[in-house]
């Protein structure tokens, strides 16, 4: 189901585009458009030379898909996008699969076997005899050179109840009155009233050894606090095991 971002509060009280505005199909090929024209002015001289060799190569090999904001998933004519590792899966314990129900009638020990939702980041590391645990709310991902993973603290601020009366730095993250997900009213944790502290904890990138146990996630606060998407090294990674954790 698509964000209905006309009831969400905005955060943002700058006078800054909005993610929405500048992502607008239009805007993008008129940028496109104009960019264009402007490089092929500067580089006419080397592309002249360039034309030959560049007919001669390799095509993609599908058909491009027209620019659209459908929040739906587009793929070429002649693929397909089946899903991976859905909402609801087993996980693949021996003897403990159970099946989901799109009733919202499975219980808690169901859903603990089963694959969470809205996972946007995932990536293998092949375990030798070893038991890897998750964390809560991550999102996206990143591969390190040394073989760890990042994962980032994203849309933090949902999950907080608000007070009436909040401060500039609340009203700066988005700290809802009612948080989304209505943890606050379960977990006194998650209700900033009471516990004002908590909402500072997090919003940061996690990074986490999957090889090691034994091995604490640490927190990059260096990297900068924020509704984060992800972390990526555009790296090519060195070969990974025990001992790749950097402190």
């Amino acid at each position: 189901m698509a964000k209905d971002f006309e009831r969400m509060e905005d955060g943002n009280r700058r006078a800054n585009p909005s993610i929405h505005e500048v992502s607008d199909p239009a805007r993008r090929v008129f940028l496109l458009g104009g960019i264009g024209a402007l490089t092929v002015g500067a580089l006419a001289p080397w592309l002249a030379g360039c034309a030959a060799a560049s007919v001669r190569g390799p095509r993609i090999g599908f058909k491009s898909v027209p620019v659209s904001d459908r929040d739906t998933v587009v793929v070429p004519e002649g693929y397909e996008a089946p899903a991976f590792a859905a909402w609801g899966e087993p996980v693949g314990v021996p003897g403990n699969m159970p099946e989901f129900r799109w009733d919202a009638s499975n219980s808690a020990a169901d859903q603990a076997v089963q694959m969470g939702m809205h996972h946007d980041g995932i990536h293998y590391y092949p375990l030798d005899g070893r038991t890897m645990l998750g964390t809560l709310n991550n999102c996206a991902s990143g591969l390190t050179p040394w073989g760890t993973y990042l994962s980032a603290e994203e849309n933090w601020a949902f999950y907080f109840d608000g007070p009436d009366t909040r401060d500039a730095d609340q009203r700066r993250w988005g700290l809802l009155r009612t948080g989304l997900s209505r943890w606050g009213e379960h977990d006194p944790r998650f209700d900033a009233k009471r516990h004002p502290n908590e909402f500072h904890r997090f919003g940061w990138v996690v990074e986490i050894d999957p090889y090691d146990p034994a091995s604490v996630p640490v927190k990059r606060t260096a990297l900068g606090r924020g509704a984060h998407e992800g972390a990526r090294i555009p790296e090519r990674p060195i070969a990974p095991g025990p001992g790749r954790f950097v402190q």
